[in-house]
């Protein structure tokens, strides 16, 4: 892990569970997620343009959607068994 300065640091998903300053934030150089430190705990630090999912209240057997994405219906088909269920798939054409 790497300390930019102040309480900033960047690494890899691994150094995650590095022990870390209250109120410091880290970016993970993997997945290029940004988090901070606070009451001990790390935490995710959200896109405020994200998606967000509940399955609050919702049927027993409901999932997530974790992803969105657009493409063609070709797009789509050539796919094959790749598609993930996790994943809402908007056809464009």
């Amino acid at each position: 892990m790497i300390k930019q300065n102040q309480n900033q640091y960047t690494g890899f998903t691994e150094d995650k569970h590095a022990s870390l300053p209250e109120s410091s934030t880290m970016l993970d150089l993997d997945t290029g997620e940004f988090f901070y430190v606070k009451n001990g705990e790390l935490a995710s630090i959200r896109d405020p343009e994200a998606i967000t999912t509940s399955l609050i209240k919702e049927p027993a057997g409901a999932a997530k959607v974790t992803n969105i994405v657009a493409m063609t219906q070709a797009e789509y088909d050539a796919a094959g068994a790749t598609v993930l269920g996790s994943t809402l798939y908007l056809i464009t054409d």
